[in-house]
């Protein structure tokens, strides 16, 4: 997880996370936030496959990351494991500056079918 290669990390975190989901978070909270946005946003990504319970509060504070190429993976990952207030998370998303932040905002409202959305009929 050290490796100079940022494609090698994101590969060494989704490997670790399935060999110990429970304990993958526990690990991530003994290193540094990666330097480079793309391990970044993988990380997003493993995290969505996680429990809520363990994964939640690490996507939380990933929604805050610095480099708004991460973002989208973050809500990605909130959508697919249904966070409990996903919807709201999307909607403060539909505002912010960054046009691909908010595509990816509404194609995760579209995806949880949130209430008050926009009828198919």
């Amino acid at each position: 997880m050290t490796d100079p290669n940022p494609q090698i990390r994101a590969a060494a975190l989704r490997s670790v996370a399935t060999m110990d989901p429970e304990n993958f978070v526990a690990i991530l909270s003994g290193l540094d936030p990666d330097s480079h946005w793309t391990v970044r946003a993988a990380l997003a990504g493993v995290l969505g496959g996680l429990s809520p319970e363990i994964a939640l509060p690490r996507l939380k504070a990933m929604l805050n990351d610095s480099d708004q190429r991460v973002i989208p993976s973050v809500l990605a990952a909130l959508v697919k494991m249904k966070a409990p207030d996903a919807v709201q998370v999307l909607l403060d998303s539909l505002k912010r500056d960054d046009p691909v932040v908010r595509a990816a905002a509404a194609t995760g409202l579209g995806d949880l079918k949130a209430p008050n959305g926009a009828s198919n009929t």
